[in-house]
This record gives C-alpha cells, structure tokens and sequence, in this order.
C-alpha cells in the first residue's frame, strides 16, 4: 500500500505561473479565433476548448505545437 502523505504532497506557493497557465494566457490574449488556431496549428478546436476551461490537459505534443506557434520557449530556471 502507497503512503497517501506520500503521494499527496501538499502544493506550496509558486512564485511564478506554469505552462499550462502561461499557454492558456497566451491563447487567450491573442484573441485569434479557435478555429483559425486550429486549422493552422493542426490541434482540433475541442481540445483547445477543453483546454482553455481547464476541463482537461494537452498533450505534450499538441502543446509544442501551440508554443511554438506563438513562439514560446522553455527555459530552465537557475537554482539558488
């Protein structure tokens, strides 16, 4: 049997906003319509509309897709 303390780490406060977050905010702000998104990144409108009500994750490929779309990148944080 798994230890439920274990698993179930309680989350601490994040300084900083994470992809997901920062992907929603993008699609968001660029008010392209869904359906343009769509049909020029190859990610099918329902998932981005999922997604963007939180109802469920993307892909990780789905997601380069729309990073690199919007020209996004992935950069490692420096640690203390």
């Amino acid at each position: 049997m798994c230890d439920t303390n274990h698993t179930m780490k309680k989350r601490t406060a994040r300084t900083h906003a994470t992809m997901t977050e920062i992907l929603r905010e993008t699609i968001r702000k660029s008010e392209i319509p869904l359906l343009r998104l769509s049909n020029e990144t190859g990610v099918e409108r329902g998932s981005l509309i999922r997604f963007l009500r939180g109802d469920q994750s993307l892909r990780l490929d789905k997601a380069d897709l729309l990073a690199d779309y919007f020209k996004l990148t992935l950069a490692q944080r420096k640690t203390k």
